[in-house]
């Protein structure tokens, strides 16, 4: 992990900016993502964010996602392209500080028109 920060924080600087391996690294071999083994999801996340690059986005701005939970061990954040306009929306739930679980949010619809919502679950139409 990078000094000073926690897990949570760690993970999303790797999103934000598409370090990969830095996620791989963060991540719990054990734990599932996305209802996921943790390799598939690392083979889903980096086609996800060579898609990004292939747009041109070389980092994503980071802003609070719009999934609100009673468990306060849940937040939500949206991943988007600067250049891209694509955007993806991820749920970290963190207990005791690690990351034990990430989803997506499904609630919401397109951010804005000139966005493209990512999927990264197939079920939800994930171009992955």
């Amino acid at each position: 992990m990078m000094a000073g920060t926690d897990q949570k924080s760690d993970l999303i600087y790797s999103i934000k900016n598409l370090d990969i391996k830095m996620i791989n690294l963060i991540l719990d071999s054990n734990t599932t993502y996305l209802n996921l083994e943790k390799k598939n999801f690392i083979t889903i996340l980096t086609i996800c964010f060579d898609y990004f690059r292939k747009k041109g986005d070389d980092s994503l701005e980071v802003i609070d996602g719009r999934c609100k939970f009673s468990n306060e061990t849940i937040d939500s954040y949206i991943f988007s392209g600067r250049q891209s306009k694509n955007y993806i929306e991820i749920n970290i739930e963190v207990i005791d500080g690690k990351v034990v679980g990430l989803f997506e949010c499904y609630c919401f619809p397109e951010l804005y028109t000139d966005e493209v919502r990512l999927y990264i679950d197939s079920k939800k139409g994930s171009p992955f």
